[in-house]
């Protein structure tokens, strides 16, 4: 799985009445020394769910979409950045997009560049549920978080800055996703 092949093949045009239609025939097959899977582009992105009993993970991209990862390893869990090489897979039960060689990111802040940014402020904090609440500078976007997710307290009127992503859910509704919050200063 995932050794880049060379293929040799002659396409004909064959006449059917009104219709030409290329007709494709393989000659030769041979595998190359690249590295597997390297003609895929490298994408960027975080692990959103893990799930080690039945080995896969969720990885949502810089681009806001979905990856399917079916080989997860323990070393993968939510909140890790990733890059990976991925494509769109297409079956009977329709299509999505499969996560294939993913590898936990060598330089984080290089790849948290990669990933949309915000200056958020915040609104509210509520100690006792551990919550805070912001909002984003063009107020288009205000957003409950939890402390836990963010890893730190912060207090009303302080200024965040936010690297983040959408999840989409099954009903195909967009959530705010923060991949990175840190406290900014001008």
């Amino acid at each position: 799985m995932g050794t880049v092949i060379e293929l040799k093949e002659i396409t004909q045009r064959r006449n059917d009445g009104n219709q030409s239609k290329p007709l494709s025939t393989i000659l030769l097959v041979r595998a190359t020394s690249l590295e597997p899977w390297s003609l895929l582009p490298a994408t960027t992105g975080v692990v959103t769910f893990s799930n080690t009993q039945k080995k896969f993970s969720l990885i949502n991209s810089t681009d806001s979409k979905r990856y399917f990862y079916p080989a997860a390893p323990s070393n993968l869990p939510k909140g890790t950045i990733v890059t990976m090489r991925a494509y769109k897979e297409t079956s009977d039960k329709g299509s999505g997009y499969k996560a294939v060689f993913v590898t936990p990111c060598s330089n984080r802040d290089q790849a948290l560049a990669e990933f949309r940014h915000c200056i958020a402020v915040v609104s509210w904090v509520d100690e006792e549920q551990g919550k805070f609440h912001i909002v984003v500078n063009d107020k288009k976007l205000s957003e409950t978080l939890r402390c836990c997710d963010a890893g730190l307290q912060p207090t009303m009127g302080q200024k965040l800055r936010i690297a983040y992503c959408y999840e989409t859910d099954k009903h195909g509704r967009c959530h705010f996703m923060p991949v990175d919050v840190k406290t900014y200063s001008d």
